[in-house]
């Protein structure tokens, strides 16, 4: 299985702990354990400070597992498996659903693991479009034109990460009769269940709406518990929960015995859990409506029915100070930069802006810094330098210059491996061609005597 990089996981693994402010986050607001454990009965205070941190039975704490089917009205705890997060129980379900030969439906936009899991397991997936011209809304006749005979896996994403939308219940019913009548298998992400923002909205749960239905929960997201990794996959296929708990053995095996303690006094106390983090979305609602009338022309969103989070877009022609972010992105290398002592500089009278896309500008200075590293590593001078271009794009240039000859070019830009680049007459372009070519840009490279020039010609937005 090969997967590629989690594009999300991986910004949030760079800035989530170090930005000052954080505006991208999809959870709620955490529960401090203290104030969690003000909430355990007798019986959960007695659990917590009995703890032994052995080992927990695999399929999740009898205990724990009956709190988590009361969340459902049909649902008992032998229909309930445990999982290490959402994640996990996202990962067992396309590898033990989807294979080579099958066909698997997801909506678009939507979590990258949703999707891409499907494909490493060797399924074909198709995306249905949600469009903020809809308002986000799924369109059931796009479901019916994407199945195929082969299609095995139908999955939605209820309240929806990242917008914000909620199907209503007529769009949501066509589509489980959709799933019915094709015999593929429905499977909701549930992680939102219960922010809707009118409890009138509430969906049936996936596992519910058919008898072959799918649910995943977790703690992390309604519950504003991430930090307990506790998830769940909901199910009266006993068939399927066998296979997926046969699967679990091969990753976390048991969930965290105080993980699962601190689990279920929340759940027994998910009235009071559930009130305070509403409460925190109420409170920051007509916030967000005031700063979106107020930057109206400027940022543009559709305003969420459920969940904790929105997916606003960025109208304006705002330029990036790419000087700023030559020096962000030398200060991501971090030590090796500094030992080398690494310095992208604009050149005078270079272009000082661009109104290229910010995250693939990001993602493609990034590339820059750390290849000047690699190459500065090897005894070659890096400069940067930024010129304005036709067709309302900027080019943001390279220039690798060694003290000797082109057999020494050749070894300074040998390491540049996270450029992709390579050494001799036929210098390749791997993923800086990648990068800019996914937002409609181009790269090359020039190499004469011991100097090289790499351009990335990023386009306006």
């Amino acid at each position: 299985m090969r997967l590629r990089d989690f594009a999300l996981e991986r910004y949030f693994a760079r800035w989530e702990f170090g930005a000052e402010l954080l505006l991208c986050a999809s959870d709620i607001e955490g529960w401090p354990v203290g104030d969690l454990l003000a909430l355990a009965d007798d019986d959960g205070l007695g659990r917590w400070h009995g703890l032994r941190l052995g080992y927990t039975e695999s399929r999740g704490d009898p205990d724990l597992r009956a709190e988590i089917a009361g969340l459902y009205e049909h649902i008992s705890a032998d229909d309930v498996l445990v999982f290490s997060g959402a994640e996990e129980a996202i990962f067992a379900i396309h590898n033990v659903l989807l294979g080579p030969g099958d066909h698997a439906i997801v909506v678009r936009p939507a979590y990258q693991s949703l999707a891409e899991v499907a494909e490493a397991a060797g399924a074909r997936v198709d995306r249905v479009a949600l469009r903020p011209e809809d308002g986000w809304r799924l369109d059931p006749a796009a479901v019916r034109a994407a199945l195929r005979p082969n299609t095995h896996l139908i999955m939605l994403n209820e309240p929806h990460n990242p917008t914000g939308a909620l199907s209503d219940r007529a769009t949501f019913d066509a589509v489980v009769g959709l799933a019915a009548e094709s015999g593929a298998r429905l499977v909701v992400d549930e992680v939102y269940r219960f922010l809707e923002f009118d409890p009138a909205d509430r969906l049936p749960a996936g596992a519910e709406a058919l008898e072959s239905g799918v649910s995943i929960g977790v703690m992390s997201k309604s519950f504003g518990l991430a930090g307990l990794r506790i998830g769940w996959v909901a199910t009266r296929d006993r068939e399927v929960l066998t296979r997926l708990a046969a699967f679990k053995d091969y990753t976390t095996i048991c969930a965290s015995a105080p993980s699962e303690v601190l689990a279920l006094i929340a759940l027994r106390a998910k009235d009071r859990v559930l009130s305070r983090n509403r409460g925190i979305i109420a409170a920051n609602m007509p916030l967000l409506d005031g700063f979106f009338e107020r930057w109206a022309g400027v940022f543009e969103w559709v305003r969420p029915r459920g969940g904790s989070i929105a997916f606003p877009r960025l109208l304006a022609d705002v330029p990036i100070d790419l000087q700023g972010a030559l020096k962000v992105a030398v200060s991501r290398v971090g030590e090796a930069a500094k030992a080398k002592q690494v310095k992208l500089e604009l050149r005078e009278g270079a272009a000082r802006e661009t109104h290229a896309d910010p995250v693939q500008t990001d993602r493609c200075l990034s590339a820059l810094a750390r290849a000047a590293v690699e190459c500065a590593q090897r005894g070659s001078s890096v400069v940067a330098e930024a010129v304005s271009a036709d067709g309302g794009g900027t080019s943001v240039v390279l220039r690798v210059e060694t003290i000797t000859s082109k057999d020494k070019l050749d070894d300074a830009l040998g390491p540049a491996c996270s450029l992709g680049l390579r050494g001799g007459t036929g210098i390749g372009l791997h993923e800086a061609r990648l990068l800019t070519e996914a937002m409609g840009g181009r790269a090359r490279v020039e190499v004469e005597e011991n100097r090289a020039r790499l351009e990335l010609w990023l386009p306006a937005r």
